[in-house]
């Protein structure tokens, strides 16, 4: 399956799934979805024929995709949700003393998911060096949120020219 899913779409496929919160590699995705298509083909052709089965193969190709669109809607939904609630947890925090990674930190603690889980992964990624922006960037590609893209943007824009973040 690897050989299969090309880089262009392995990544596609990689954030689609990390959006709609699903552990699957893009491969295993490739494959569930290969075996959903081939296995629904293979039961409509055992019930009905020729054209029970190309309408199964059909639906077992198109189905997935509207389930895993569907997760990711519904997860985005609770994220922006979450936002507002978020940006006050992490205001309190940096009018507290703490740094912007300590923030976060607390949200990851005293939060829900998705966001709390979304978060958490930023951490770990500035953890191992990435700086804590361009993780918090990548949350935003993940959930592809523009409101969450927003609020990265205000916060590399004040770490480059300063001011207080917290207002």
């Amino acid at each position: 399956a690897d050989k299969l899913v090309s880089t262009d779409l392995e990544t596609r496929v990689s954030q689609r799934l990390s959006g709609a919160g699903l552990s699957f590699t893009a491969s295993e995705w490739v494959l569930l979805h290969l075996g959903i298509a081939f296995g629904a083909g293979a039961v409509g052709m055992i019930m009905g024929g020729i054209a029970l089965s190309i309408l199964a193969l059909i639906l077992g190709i198109v189905v997935p995709w509207i389930y895993l669109k569907f997760r990711h809607g519904r997860r985005l939904s609770a994220f922006n949700g979450q936002l507002a609630q978020t940006l006050g947890l992490m205001a309190g925090g940096l009018q507290a003393g703490l740094s912007l990674p300590q923030a976060v930190d607390s949200v990851v603690r005293e939060g829900h998911e998705p966001m709390a889980g979304e978060l958490r992964r930023a951490l770990v990624e500035q953890r191992l060096g990435i700086d804590i922006t361009e993780a918090l960037e990548g949350v935003s590609d993940r959930m592809e949120s523009d409101d969450f893209r927003w609020v990265v943007m205000a916060i590399r824009i004040q770490r480059e020219v300063g001011g207080n973040l917290a207002e």
